[in-house]
């Protein structure tokens, strides 16, 4: 794999990595203020309706209650509105309803479990029954027998729940301890809201999970509280936006990505454009060619390497430069006389081979000094040398076509190319007057 690639795919990894990351922090944060709007507007609205319903709260059988809770959720932006008494009224027929005890039997000590709210008489509205009881000629004890109660709930008690209740119930012989069960309704105006989903996948839902918290509001009349409003968002709406923004992260990520990947594959090939010129310059030096990068790159690194480049490719140039000079000298000696400086045999038989590749036409000259070995016995060495040394001088000319060639001791040879017969008559009288 070329560095270029390498590189590609590193930082494409990279980039890939900061724009997810990108993505995942903008969504997020996009979904954490939609849940936070959701939780501010679910409040403005159970606040307003507190304001809107406090005069009317006195009625809770008011039609107009439920009319002004369905108008605001009608605008289709929550998921439930419920209005809820904060107390539940009871009286002790209700309590003997499924006792099959009769209305002469008096009740004490009630008692519900402590954690889901408290029970208390209205104090006031007995005192006045009394009165009115005394009034009318009626005893204080038949009075009691419309005494009202009223269960207020704790936040721990489920809504639209049975709620388990203890008394004592007697008359002037019996004593009995009673356990009942009523069913405890204190939701007055409910509107509830289907969360549709349509435009947004389900895999989106469960992946990006919100949190539409439910808000609740007061109403008092006065000091004392009456009822409480419960609004929850709907997050059909707010999974909608999400999803609208999920996508618009999308394309603008993969157009930067996109747009990035260009300007680096741009960038890359300026940078690395220098490396494919060393590249280059490396393959021509194992061909024997020693060039060098004219252009140097701006980076300093690539620079360097670009400057010992050119460094090794002169030392290398010098290099072969002076071993072929050597081998051309060794060549030379080894195909060169070393005394009369005429060439050897191989070197005849080089040439004679090269005349029959290319057909040329010469002839051949083949001279032999018979009594070169009497001269040699007697005359000294230096003097049989220079004998040698002149008459091979006789036999080189200043003709290209005409070379000379020494086999060994006496034996010469001579070949002349694209020569006409009367020069080579010339050259033989030559001979013959240097032999003579």
């Amino acid at each position: 794999m070329t560095l270029s690639k390498q590189l590609y795919i590193i930082i494409s990894f990279i980039f890939f990595m900061i724009f997810a990351g990108n993505f995942i922090i903008s969504v997020n944060n996009f979904r954490g203020y939609l849940e936070s709007e959701s939780i501010t507007k679910s409040q403005d609205t159970a606040t307003s309706l507190g304001m809107t319903l406090k005069s009317l709260i006195d009625d809770k059988t008011d039609p107009e209650l439920k009319s002004t809770i369905r108008a605001i959720a009608n605008r289709g932006f929550y998921k439930e509105i419920r209005l809820e008494d904060i107390e539940f009224n009871f009286r002790k027929e209700d309590l003997l309803k499924d006792t099959q005890l009769d209305d002469t039997y008096k009740i004490k000590d009630i008692k519900i479990n402590p954690k889901y709210g408290q029970i208390s008489s209205s104090q006031a509205d007995n005192m006045l029954e009394n009165e009115l009881a005394q009034l009318e000629g009626s005893s204080v004890e038949e009075s009691t027998s419309s005494l009202t109660y009223s269960f207020i709930p704790s936040s721990a008690f489920p809504s639209n729940s049975n709620l388990e209740i203890s008394f004592i119930a007697h008359n002037d012989t019996i004593s009995k301890n009673i356990k009942t069960t009523m069913k405890i309704n204190n939701v007055l105006v409910r509107v509830v809201r289907d969360e549709k989903f349509e435009s947004v996948p389900q895999w989106f839902i469960d992946m990006l999970p919100m949190k539409m918290q439910e808000t609740k509001s007061e109403i008092s009349n006065g000091w004392k509280t009456k009822a409480i409003i419960y609004v929850s968002a709907n997050a059909g709406e707010a999974y909608s936006k999400l999803y609208e923004q999920a996508q618009g992260a999308i394309y603008y990520a993969l157009i930067s990505f996109i747009i990035s990947f260009v300007i680096l594959i741009i960038f890359l090939r300026f940078i690395l454009k220098p490396l494919q010129e060393i590249e280059v310059l490396a393959k021509n030096i194992s061909k024997g060619q020693f060039d060098t990068i004219k252009k140097l790159p701006w980076t300093l690194e690539l620079k360097n390497v670009s400057l010992s480049m050119n460094d090794m490719s002169d030392k290398i140039k010098n290099m072969i430069s002076k071993l072929n000079r050597n081998l051309e000298k060794m060549t030379e000696q080894l195909s060169q006389d070393d005394l009369t400086g005429l060439q050897l045999e191989q070197t005849f038989q080089t040439d004679m081979k090269q005349m029959f590749i290319k057909k040329e036409t010469g002839y051949v000259f083949s001279i032999k000094i018979d009594t070169l070995g009497d001269f040699a016995k007697n005359n000294p060495h230096n003097v049989v040398d220079k004998f040698l040394k002149t008459f091979a001088n006789s036999l080189k000319t200043s003709d290209d076509n005409i070379n000379a060639y020494r086999f060994f001791g006496s034996t010469f040879t001579m070949i002349s190319k694209k020569t006409k017969r009367e020069d080579i008559e010339k050259i033989t009288l030559k001979l013959k007057t240097v032999f003579d």
